[in-house]
């Protein structure tokens, strides 16, 4: 190769062997309508943590992740409108090294809760686009 043209042309056409160019298609059914839909489900979820405040952000996570899994297109928008502690259960233990050894008090909450939360989503499926 004399130039650095040449080496880029080159490897331009070793990249087009290697991926094949693909065909361009138009999704006229998604144009022109609207896609937002909205949908407000109750869901139940369980966390534990060492404060109150741990297990509450572990009870989002499971929501969101809940959530995630139950509607399969692409989430725009979770607002939880009601949050009901069902069941809250705080274990103090004692906790020591090796068994014996270094005893110290340990907390922690276990968390159930029903939440009701407003979904916004678009209408299509995920594996459809």
């Amino acid at each position: 190769m004399t130039s650095k043209e040449d080496a880029v042309r080159t490897a331009g056409k070793v990249m087009d062997a290697v991926f094949e160019k693909g065909v361009d298609e138009e999704l006229s059914s998604l144009e022109g309508e609207e896609l937002l839909a909205e949908d407000v489900r109750t869901i139940r979820v369980h966390a534990q943590g060492e404060t109150l405040v741990d297990a509450s952000n572990d009870l989002f996570k499971a929501l969101r992740n809940k959530v995630f899994s139950e509607i399969e297109a692409p989430i725009v928008q979770m607002t939880a409108e009601s949050v009901v502690f069902d069941r809250v259960v705080k274990n103090e233990f004692t906790e020591h090294f090796l068994g014996v050894f270094m005893p110290r008090e340990r907390t922690r909450y276990d968390v159930t809760a029903s939440i009701k939360v407003n979904v916004k989503y678009l209408k299509f499926e995920r594996g459809e686009v």
